[in-house]
């Protein structure tokens, strides 16, 4: 296993080998975490997630106000197998003005703790 360094995290999390999907986790209250997976981009070190404010997970990131965010891909050959991940923790919010609920914003999260993780195996 060997960490990511700064410019791997910014690369891995700008390429799309990931297919640009990222599992959000929610804090709610009262129950588990909602975890869902969203398109996103990453720019500035901020993750960019678009989705409508109405949605169950867009009204449980406003109430919790901080999300977790992973990333991952696998690269599978014969003998070999690389898998890449990064996790990331931050405040999330809307972009400017929160869109109705019938329109599609902009909510990002930015990443405070941001850790990428490389394994090899074969």
């Amino acid at each position: 296993m060997a960490r990511m360094s700064p410019a791997q995290l910014d690369d891995f999390l700008a390429g799309d080998d990931h297919r640009g999907t990222a599992i959000l986790a929610v804090a709610r209250a009262g129950a588990g975490p909602m975890l869902v997976p969203l398109s996103f981009r990453f720019e500035e070190r901020k993750f960019l997630f678009a989705t409508k404010p109405g949605r169950r997970h867009a009204r449980a990131f406003e109430a919790a106000g901080r999300a977790s965010v992973i990333v991952h891909h696998e690269d599978y050959a014969p003998g070999c197998q690389v898998e890449r991940y990064v996790v990331g923790e931050g405040p999330i919010a809307w972009v400017g003005e929160r869109p109705p609920e019938d329109e599609f914003g902009t909510a990002v999260l930015t990443a405070e703790r941001l850790v990428g993780v490389i394994y090899e195996f074969g």
